[in-house]
């Protein structure tokens, strides 16, 4: 049986038992192992891994047993597998991103979104980020002492934040990149409060969308008068940080649309332009579920790529070494020049690793 298939057995009478080939759970209830998984899903899962080995069931009442796989060997047969052996996956974002987000359409919709993020995300636009990833990395370099220890995944983080905030958004040093990036953190924390993973697992996303973004005008985006139900749900922290972030991203999508032909390489202003020359129905609610799209998956999918590159290069000081030499070969004293590094070989390997060892998006 394909081991991607696994489920539990129903028998004859309606009732099921457990798949035999199924692996293991933690000796502990279902209801205490989905109360462990919303309140902090990574250290859950670490405990999962610890106890009962590289793979393992997660009994999550209402989802039936979730395997979770740890090996390599594990990772590389669920790439090659075919498509048809997953479910949707793209629905559990449905509940932030929104309905025109590109995960979500399909048909014409879909084909018009693509085309606009492929006109801020092809070879030639990406290379134009270059200045700004070279600026970010520095900036952390330079922040760092001899001999200190630091975050893998906090760098990666960091650093994909302020990445996304200025090549996708535009923003740069001042009161609002500065407001962006605090509304962004909150957000990222507050979604990881036990209350709004178990809003995200057994909630429709629909529903969960319309308690986060509350009253809003449709063509505007802006809050209405928010009494009643959606008034109280305003004062769970995350979803507070949920609003605050929407209202942040209209400000941005707002002042970016009023000065479109200043000339600007983020990907937004490329985005922008794209929808409002090619004559297709694109308001206020398209261009925010996209401006989320971009900022959400592209940061989280950045940082933990980042992150793992920097594990794996922190384990590995012969790579770093021939990398170092590398680069001190092509630019001798200079500035590295974004526009050509893609050309180092080994450099381009190293990368190339790191992509099919731990990337998250691959075809």
């Amino acid at each position: 049986m394909n081991p991607l298939q696994l489920l539990d057995l129903v028998r004859p009478d309606g009732s099921r038992r457990r798949h035999p080939l199924l692996p293991p759970a933690l000796p502990i209830s279902p209801l205490r192992q989905t109360w462990r998984f919303a309140a902090d899903q990574a250290q859950f899962m670490e405990d999962c891994r610890k106890s009962v080995g590289p793979a393992f069931t997660m009994d999550v009442p209402g989802y039936g047993p979730m395997v979770g796989f740890t090996d390599e060997d594990s990772l590389r047969r669920m790439i090659a597998a075919n498509p048809d052996d997953f479910g949707p996956s793209n629905d559990v974002v449905a509940f932030f991103v929104g309905p025109s987000s590109i995960f979500l359409l399909e048909g014409e919709p879909h084909a018009n979104a693509r085309a606009r993020t492929l006109s801020a995300f092809s070879g030639d636009r990406m290379r134009g980020y270059g200045p700004v990833i070279l600026e970010a990395a520095d900036r952390f370099l330079d922040g760092l002492r001899a001999g200190q220890r630091f975050s893998g995944m906090d760098a990666g983080r960091d650093l994909a934040l302020e990445i996304s905030l200025r090549a996708r958004s535009g923003l740069s040093a001042g009161p609002d990149y500065d407001r962006m990036r605090e509304l962004v953190i909150h957000f990222m924390d507050g979604g990881h409060n036990p209350f709004a993973t178990l809003m995200s697992l057994y909630l429709p996303p629909d529903l969960v969308r319309s308690i986060v973004s509350g009253r809003r005008d449709p063509t505007t985006m802006r809050l209405l008068d928010d009494q009643g139900v959606f008034g109280l749900f305003a004062r769970v922290p995350g979803i507070r940080a949920g609003r605050d972030l929407l209202d942040g991203l209209l400000d941005v999508i707002e002042k970016r649309e009023a000065t479109l032909d200043d000339g600007g390489s983020d990907a937004l202003a490329f985005i922008l332009r794209r929808a409002k020359e090619s004559g297709h129905a694109y308001g206020r609610s398209e261009a925010l579920d996209e401006t989320l799209t971009l900022l959400l998956a592209g940061h989280d999918t950045t940082a933990v790529t980042l992150s793992w590159a920097l594990y794996r290069l922190g384990r590995s000081p012969s790579v770093v070494r021939k990398m170092r030499e590398e680069l001190d070969q092509a630019f001798p004293g200079v500035p590295i020049d974004p526009r050509t590094i893609e050309r180092l070989p080994y450099l381009r390997a190293v990368v190339d690793e790191c992509f099919r060892l731990d990337g998250l998006a691959r075809g």
